[in-house]
Formats: C-alpha cells, structure tokens, sequence
C-alpha cells in the first residue's frame, strides 16, 4: 500500500509468488526481471526470499 492505495499488480499471496518462482529456478531460469517499483521493493524481497533458499 502506498497512501492507502493498492501498489501491486494483482492479489497474489506471497506463498504462491514464491512457490512459482522456486518452480522456474527448478526450471533453469536464471534471469529474473523485477523492479523496485513493482509493489514499492516487494518483488524484490520476493526474489530475495527464493534466492536465498536456492543458493
């Protein structure tokens, strides 16, 4: 939220935004496109949260 406005793009819970990211790293992906301005960081902590269980 920023300003008491939705600031994502869908209502995804975080636990299935994971789960479909470790499932693409199991895949071969190996670039992931994000910004710090999808959800104000909250992809990228995302992101975080998978790299650090596959590293």
């Amino acid at each position: 939220m920023n300003q008491g406005h939705a600031a994502g793009w869908a209502p995804v819970a975080d636990d299935n935004a994971v789960d479909a990211l470790l499932s693409t790293h199991a895949q071969g992906a190996t670039v992931y496109d994000t910004s710090d301005v999808y959800g104000l960081g909250h992809s990228l902590r995302l992101l975080g949260r998978i790299l650090a269980q596959v590293s």
